[in-house]
């Protein structure tokens, strides 16, 4: 007995997730390997600076690298709380992006250790400054990896870690200057998400051109004996239409007279 069409493509449907399953799970597996390699290894590749300076990343890292868990949030609901909690709350905000971005290096931080060695004492004054540098670090190689410049300055980290530790006026200056991080972080996030959901502006040379529609029934009045249901065209080619059946009209108009003239029927001619 022979089986149906139908249940020959139901059959090829599976076989096809089948295999779409299967390979997803060995990109993952890879993936994972890739980056357990980089983060045992104290420098990754040949770069001999390490992935987050700007030496060449190979295809494997940047298939590796570019997975996040980054989500876009608006900037001014990350200023406002910021302002009211003196920087507490993008602080906390903050560090916990490290457990969202993929460990490209050994010494990469988790979410828990970034927030908890700044309690350290002394040591935070090393840890303020590391800790920011790597995860300005680790966004900025996000942006790279996807081919746009670097959103956040580095110097603006050196600058709030420095404000940071200055005893006395570091509770008014450090909220000031890691208002500005944060604002800048929280921008180049949006950035990530909007390039992986395709939402970034085209340049000129790579946007597609999409033409106007107009409809050619609005250009038909003249023969009203077409009876075709309108289609949408472009506008010349709308006007090219209007002109060919203006001529036809005019076309039939002209038999019309000369068979008045010869005495013969007026017939109506149509032109295909």
């Amino acid at each position: 007995m022979f089986r149906s069409d139908r249940d020959a493509l139901a059959e090829k449907v599976d076989s096809l997730q089948s295999d779409n399953t299967r390979l997803l799970a060995e990109n993952e597996a890879m993936r994972r390997d890739l980056l357990a390699y980089h983060a045992a290894s104290p420098r990754l590749g040949t770069h001999g600076g390490g992935v987050y300076k700007d030496g060449p990343i190979h295809e494997g890292e940047r298939a590796a690298l570019a997975r996040h868990a980054l989500t876009p949030f608006p900037v001014w609901k990350v200023v406002v709380p910021h302002i009211l909690t003196l920087g507490v709350s993008s602080w906390i905000r903050f560090n916990t992006m490290h457990d969202r971005l993929p460990k490209a290096e050994h010494d990469d931080p988790s979410a828990a250790k970034a927030i908890t060695f700044h309690v350290i004492p002394y040591f935070n004054m090393y840890w303020v400054f590391f800790n920011g540098l790597r995860l300005a670090d680790r966004i900025n190689l996000q942006l790279r990896l996807r081919d746009e410049a670097p959103r956040i300055d580095r110097s603006w980290v050196v600058t709030a870690g420095v404000a940071s530790v200055l005893p006395y006026v570091n509770f008014i200056l450090a909220p000031i200057a890691w208002l500005v991080v944060a604002i800048q972080m929280q921008r180049a996030i949006n950035r990530i998400v909007e390039i992986d959901r395709g939402e970034g502006e085209a340049s000129n040379d790579t946007r597609v051109h999409v033409p106007v529609l107009e409809s050619v029934g609005a250009a038909r009045l003249d023969a009203p004996w077409r009876n075709e249901t309108p289609v949408l065209v472009e506008p010349a080619t709308a006007a090219a239409t209007a002109t060919a059946y203006a001529l036809e009209a005019g076309a039939t108009e002209e038999v019309h007279a000369t068979e008045a003239e010869d005495g013969m029927p007026a017939t109506r001619q149509h032109v295909a």
